[in-house]
This record gives C-alpha cells, sequence and structure tokens, in this order.
C-alpha cells in the first residue's frame, strides 16, 4: 500500500514527528494527526486543487486541522482561521446528498480540501470513540503492502459511524471516486484491550464480518485486533522504509501506513 503521504502533508502544509512502535524509533513524515470538530452552521469549501466547492452540513463531524495565525503576524481583526480536512472519512451518503461531484478536476487531490478561511464555522469535538485508526495512522486499512489505495481494496470508518468498503479499481480514484462497495451503519461497538468490536445488521461486501446473530440490529460483527506490530516496505525508488502497523480484521491481515523516515 503505497501512498505518496510525503507528498499530502506538504499538500496540507503541515508535517508530524511519529515514534513508531515495535521498538523501532523514528522521526517519520506521516498522516498529520487530526482533531475533530463539528460545523456549526452549513458551509462551503474548495476541494485542493480544483475549483469545485462542496457542502459541509451543519452537524457534519469532520476530521481535520485548523490552523491558527502566528501572533503578531497578522491584524487581529482579520483573523483568518483556516482548515483543512481529511476527506477519506466523510460518509459517502452524506457526499451524495449534498450534490459533491462525482469526479475532481485534474490537479485535485480528492481526499483533501484546500486550506480555506472556515474555521470560524467549526467547533472542537471529541473523536469519536468507533473510528477505526489510532492517531498519527492513515484512516485507510489494506490488505496488502505492495497494493494501493488508490487503486486497491481498503476498509474505513465514517465519521458519523459507517463501516464502508472499497474494491479494486482501474483508475486511480485518487481524483475521480469515492464510491465504496459497500457500507452499513454500526449499530454497536465496544472495546476490550487491543480488541475491538464493530457490530451491524447485515454483512458488508469486502470486510470479513461474522454472523454472531439471525436476527435483530447486532447480526455481525467484525474483530479488530491491534498486534502491536510494525511492517517494513521500502517501494522502489525509496532508499527509506515506509512503516506499516499490523491489524487483524477476524482472521485476515490488514494494514495501515504510520510513517517513513529515512534509515
Amino acid at each position: 500500500m503505497r501512498v505518496n503521504w510525503v507528498k499530502s502533508s506538504l499538500l496540507l502544509l503541515a508535517a508530524v514527528g511519529l515514534g513508531v512502535s515495535a521498538g523501532i524509533t523514528a522521526t517519520a513524515t506521516s498522516r498529520s494527526d487530526h482533531t475533530y470538530y463539528r460545523a456549526n452552521q452549513t458551509f462551503r469549501i474548495q476541494l485542493y486543487g480544483s475549483s469545485q466547492r462542496v457542502t459541509i452540513p451543519r452537524g457534519t463531524v469532520v476530521k481535520g486541522q485548523v490552523s491558527e495565525p502566528l501572533p503578531g503576524l497578522t491584524d487581529p481583526a482579520k483573523t483568518r482561521l483556516e482548515a483543512s480536512f481529511d476527506l477519506l472519512t466523510v460518509n459517502y451518503q452524506l457526499k451524495v446528498k449534498n450534490g459533491w461531484p462525482k469526479k475532481v478536476h485534474a490537479g485535485g487531490v480528492g481526499e483533501y480540501t484546500a486550506l480555506n478561511n472556515v474555521g470560524r464555522y467549526l467547533t472542537m469535538t471529541t473523536r469519536p470513540k468507533y473510528m477505526l485508526e489510532a492517531k498519527g495512522e492513515s484512516p485507510a486499512f489494506t490488505p496488502s503492502v505492495k497494493t494501493s489505495t488508490w487503486t486497491g481494496p481498503w476498509i474505513t470508518v465514517t465519521t458519523d459511524g459507517y463501516l464502508e468498503s472499497f474494491g479494486t479499481v482501474k483508475q486511480s480514484r485518487q481524483r475521480t471516486e469515492y464510491r465504496p462497495q459497500a457500507s452499513a451503519k454500526i449499530t454497536k461497538f465496544t472495546q476490550k484491550g487491543t480488541h475491538r468490536y464493530y457490530y451491524t445488521q447485515k454483512a458488508i461486501k469486502g470486510i470479513p464480518t461474522k454472523r454472531v446473530a439471525t436476527h435483530g440490529k447486532y447480526q455481525y460483527r467484525l474483530t479488530v485486533t491491534d498486534t502491536k506490530k510494525t511492517k517494513l516496505q521500502t517501494p522502489k525508488n525509496q532508499s527509506y522504509p515506509d512503516h506499516y502497523h499490523v491489524y487483524k480484521f477476524g482472521k485476515q491481515t490488514y494494514y495501515t501506513f504510520a510513517g517513513n523516515a529515512e534509515s
């Protein structure tokens, strides 16, 4: 799962230092650690590298960053509170209902918004407990470190509590596709130690759920186990390895990108 998170981090104008587990300590360039915000009114924001604008409805929880201006560099009366969002964890149905474009114009990056002056519309909120990724990890979990999130299969959890599964596509979905092959509302979530349990009323194509009941809201269960292990993968044309945290989805192994560092 080689994704150019370094470039993406630069696009967001943010870089984060990350200590990687399993005895490996490194200065890693990872997906920026985000905070969660709730939209206190409906507003529009521009997709990065594109003239297209999308709607964020009031009450929507987004994972993102609001930048504070440096003291003394701006006129307090003209302060801009800029914000960038992680769009991978925004529910597909919310996008459809609010008229999001099915294709992002050439040059755009479908995962991110531009840095827009919309921070004033956001109120910091707590991280939803059911979110799949831990701090510093990508929210995209894949069955192989050698496949790309933009073309290969992956799984995520949306900020409003849906499990979404994405299948293999021929062309990169980075700019063109955000439609999952299947999704389902999380009807119950529990956690015990390194094990997290997601319950849904229906099976989800592409997600290894197990049927645990024959009727009701909790018929299927996805068990996610944090193995506390890290896998290293050095892509072609790169002299240092990428770091992936290793999880078990049921009995299947999944990986999520957690940074890279020069060796």
